[in-house]
Parts: structure tokens; C-alpha cells; sequence
């Protein structure tokens, strides 16, 4: 039986195929799938719905050491003290302007020039002054330099008003479809997911819980043990279960906004549990960081052994 596309049912061809990420790439998803949803509908919910999520000033600010499969980071920009600022991954700058004052006599430039550096900022200042002198004439140039101090305090909120609406919503519950799909079973037994991703019905509270995951992660050992091996992760758990008719999906989000949503209430397949792992900051999956953790933590249970080892002989 030829794959359909998940939300519009277009049978999938060579010519709609497209690859959808689980999570998406702009915050530090990488994990792809085919034959879930077609070129058309993967265009216009990245626009709709993923854009919105990862648009969120929130996720922008904590996207700022993403490593992105593909495009770079944009810095955060924000106002204090009615300046302007980028914020990245390398620290905060005053944006640098370009202001024309105009009169009927004299045209007005300013330049903020920033630097730790002393010297170098006037370096930077006799270099476009004389820029200036070389164009308009030395006796119709006059340049100054203006000192501020160093930034040493700003402020600015971010909230997380938007993570719960529709758009958002709808960009997570499409990762848990996704990743019932990659897990090898037809998304379309997640009847109440689906519904919601079409607009065939809302999804209540209950059904679709939004929470934020505080710093002992809820007493949940799990996600402890998990914050410790990647502190900054992204988690989409998906699981049916036959016994109870209930097929469910978790997102987490740079490990600490947690998306609980029921997909159905009348699932009657195998039993199945389905998940991908991955930190953002790095690319690589829960399976490559333990992997490459293994060796370490071997030798450590080694030496524990080892000193055991040699307590219990000088006991004997």
C-alpha cells in the first residue's frame, strides 16, 4: 500500500517526497523522516506552525549555542534602556548604527564604535574620520569622539506567554505523529492527534498539558539522570498501549518545557514504545553522548572495583 501524506492524504511519490524533521533543525533537530508528510504540507506547517515555535523569544534566546544541521544562528535582539542590543553566542553588543542628522548646512554621522580595547577603538575612529576627510575635504570635517562605559548592567523579560497556542500546539503534536511514524506505526491510529493537526476538533487541557520542568525536573530520576548527561536536551517519547486503548506523546524542549498530549483513546495495536534524543547544542543523540561516555564510565567502575577489590584482601 503506497504512503499517504499524514494531513492531506496525497499519496507520496518521488515527486512530493520530502524529509521531515522530528524535531525541527533550527533548534537543534536532526533526526529526519520520509513518507510522513508531503512536500506541500511540510512547506506550510514549517511556516505555520514550526516557524511560530521556534520563533518564540524563549526558544530564541536558549537557541543562541544550537548547531544547526544547516544556516547559522541569528542573534537575539532585544532593547534596554532604549538601546539596542545582539545577544549571542559570544556575549552582548550594542548594535552599531548609522544615524544621518540632516539640516539645510551640515550632515550628521554617528557611529558607535565597541571594543575592549582603547586603542583599538581609536584606531577605528581616525580610520573613518579620515574616510570622511578624503571625501568632503579636511575644512569641512570636524570629529569627535565620545566615551561610554562598559556595559555592566541590562535587562530585558522573556516569558513563556505562546508556547501553549495553536500554531505552537500543533508543532509538537506533529513531532510525536512523526515519531510514531519513525517508530513503524501508521500515525493514523493517533485518531484524536490527527484530528487536532487537520482542525477537526481542539485538544482540552487534559489532552494536551503544557508545563515547565523545574530544576529537580519534578523528582522524576529519569530526567535527573538525564539533565546530568546532557544538560541542555530535547526529548519526544512516544507509547501505545493496547490494555488501556491509549497511545500518548511527551516533547521536551532544551530540558525544561514539557508537552504531555493524549494522540488516542481507542488504540487496539502491539505495544509499542518509540523515542529520540538529542542535544542541541552538540547534534548527537542520547545513543552517540552515552556511547561515547562508555568508556569513562567504565574505567570509573573498574577502579570502584579495584579498591573493593583491594579493601576486601586486606581485610582477609
Amino acid at each position: 500500500m503506497p504512503k499517504q501524506c499524514v494531513l492531506c492524504d496525497e499519496v507520496i511519490s518521488e515527486k512530493n517526497m520530502t524529509a521531515e524533521h522530528i524535531i525541527p533543525n533550527a533548534i537543534g533537530g536532526r533526526k529526519k523522516v520520509s513518507g510522513f508528510i508531503c512536500r506541500d504540507c511540510n512547506s506550510r506547517t514549517g511556516t505555520e506552525w514550526d516557524a511560530n515555535l521556534v520563533g518564540h523569544p524563549m526558544l530564541r534566546f536558549l537557541s543562541l549555542t544550537v548547531k544547526r544541521q544547516k544556516g547559522k544562528v541569528k542573534p537575539f535582539q532585544f532593547t534596554s534602556d532604549g538601546e539596542e542590543y545582539a545577544f549571542d553566542s559570544k556575549g552582548i553588543k550594542l548594535i552599531t548604527p548609522v544615524r544621518k542628522l540632516e539640516t539645510s548646512t551640515e550632515k550628521v554621522h554617528r557611529f558607535h564604535i565597541s571594543s575592549d580595547d582603547k586603542e583599538e577603538n581609536q584606531r577605528k575612529f581616525e580610520a573613518l574620520s579620515e574616510k570622511y576627510r578624503q571625501r568632503y575635504g579636511r575644512d569641512k570635517v570636524r570629529a569627535s569622539i565620545e566615551n561610554r562605559s562598559e556595559i555592566s548592567d541590562f535587562g530585558f523579560t522573556l516569558d513563556t506567554n505562546g508556547l501553549r497556542d495553536e500554531p505552537t500546539s500543533k508543532a509538537v503534536v506533529k513531532t510525536m505523529l512523526a515519531t510514531v511514524f519513525d517508530a513503524g506505526i501508521n500515525p493514523r491510529v493517533c485518531d484524536i492527534g490527527l484530528g487536532y493537526l487537520r482542525g477537526e476538533r481542539s485538544l482540552s487541557e487534559e489532552e494536551l498539558a503544557f508545563r515547565l520542568l523545574g530544576a529537580d525536573t519534578q523528582g522524576s530520576s529519569g530526567l535527573r539522570i538525564l539533565s546530568q548527561i546532557m544538560p541542555s536536551f530535547h526529548c519526544v517519547i512516544v507509547e501505545g498501549d493496547p490494555s488501556s486503548s491509549v497511545v500518548i506523546g511527551y516533547v521536551i524542549l532544551f530540558g525544561c518545557f514539557l508537552y504531555h498530549a493524549t494522540l488516542s483513546r481507542a488504540y487496539s495495536g502491539s505495544r509499542f514504545i518509540h523515542n529520540y534524543c538529542v542535544c542541541p547544542e552538540t547534534g548527537k543523540s542520547l545513543r552517540e553522548v552515552l556511547t561515547a561516555l562508555a568508556p569513562t564510565w567504565a574505567r570509573t567502575r573498574l577502579g570502584a572495583g579495584a579498591a573493593a577489590r583491594g579493601r576486601g584482601a586486606g581485610a582477609i
